[in-house]
């Protein structure tokens, strides 16, 4: 039951752009040498699909508690 939870999020268009996103943002900032910016920045892109899988995974678990 809980591997159907965790795949639901990857079929939301929302989740795929932010994770396309998430790969530009790391490649484009690869070489950069302000590390604490290019830091901050690469953790901001990922922040996004993580928080929307996260929401995702806790709406529907809330449906069946």
């Amino acid at each position: 039951m809980e591997k159907e939870f965790s795949v639901k999020f990857k079929k939301l268009d929302v989740w795929k752009e932010s994770a396309r996103l998430c790969v530009e943002v790391y490649k484009n900032l690869g070489t950069l040498r302000d590390y604490g910016f290019r830091d901050q920045i690469t953790r901001s892109a990922l922040s996004i699909p993580s928080n929307i899988a996260k929401g995702s995974s806790a709406q529907i678990s809330s449906r069946y508690t």
